[in-house]
């Protein structure tokens, strides 16, 4: 197997660890594929191979494509998630301050 061959490898799994939620193995795997690409500097393919190379580093360029939008999804997904736990935080803050308050102040009484 050829190193464009393994980083195209490298990629699907980072894209599919992702789709499955274990961000462990993702970054286990974006480690490897950086190791991988560390390894291919100054290397040229052989004349034969050269196509085969191309393709793979384009379908990698586009799994990274992929891989970077369903990534910000789940950051906007969290984002989003962290605005309604804030929101709640406040209603709750909101709801403890008015259960300090003595009794009367809940009351329209006029002493």
């Amino acid at each position: 197997m050829n190193l464009s061959q393994r980083l195209l490898e490298l990629a699907e799994e980072e894209l599919a660890s992702i789709r499955q939620g274990d961000f462990d193995d993702f970054v286990r795997y974006l480690e490897e594929r950086q190791a991988t690409m560390n390894t291919l500097d100054g290397i040229s393919p052989e004349s034969g191979q050269r196509e085969s190379v191309v393709v793979s580093l384009k379908r990698v360029q586009a799994i990274d494509r992929e891989i970077e939008m369903l990534l910000g999804s789940l950051l906007e997904a969290t984002r989003r998630d962290m605005e309604e736990l804030r929101a709640g935080r406040r209603l709750l803050h909101r709801y403890s301050e008015d259960q300090e308050r003595p009794l009367e102040s809940h009351l329209d009484v006029k002493g």
